[in-house]
């Protein structure tokens, strides 16, 4: 965790690059803008106290994602129009860390978004998965559905699709399991 120390006052001209925050400090000179340092969490989870799950239940934990990814949800993405491989890390949770494989489709809006997202409904429908559509902020159409171990959330929104698939929380002991990860990436990229 990262202390106050880290955080320290620089020269308001740092946004003067920035497209998007420079705009804004021109239009309000007197807001402040405070930068955050970016997130590590997800770099070098803290591990719980709990017994380390094994490498074999590591395995059968990612392979059960792996192949969820692979068989149901890589095929509709493709048919959107996906092409680059998701991204893949390891999520903290309160009770240990799971594996989370993201992928977010820009240039597919809610019409075609809310289509893939009718799609992974009937598929997962299918797997006996419980299915909660609904909407996210902002009124967007959102899917968020369970086998009771895995949980998938999408959410279409106006400029990009965001299907996100997280593993059942584990403990991984001392090692973050960074090879089990690259393997998961050659299985479902």
């Amino acid at each position: 965790m990262e202390t106050i120390d880290a955080f320290r006052r620089v020269d308001p001209r740092t946004l003067d690059d920035d497209p998007f925050w420079s705009r804004v400090r021109r239009r309000h000179p007197d807001v402040d803008v405070v930068l955050v340092p970016p997130d590590r969490s997800d770099a070098a989870p803290s591990l719980p106290s709990a017994t380390p799950a094994t490498p074999n239940e590591i395995g059968t934990m990612l392979s059960a994602v792996g192949e969820l990814w692979r068989s149901v949800v890589r095929p509709l993405l493709d048919g959107a129009g996906a092409t680059a491989p998701p991204s893949i890390r390891w999520r903290r949770r309160a009770d240990g860390c799971s594996v989370v494989v993201q992928k977010a489709l820009p240039g597919v809006g809610q019409e075609v978004g809310t289509d893939l997202l009718r799609a992974l409904v009937h598929a997962l429908h299918d797997r006996g998965w419980s299915i909660d559509p609904g909407t996210a902020a902002g009124e967007l159409p959102a899917l968020r559905a369970s086998d009771g171990t895995r949980l998938l959330d999408a959410v279409a929104g106006p400029g990009a699709t965001v299907v996100t698939l997280a593993g059942p929380s584990i403990s991984l002991g001392t090692d973050p399991a960074a090879t089990t990860l690259n393997e998961l990436r050659r299985g479902v990229a």
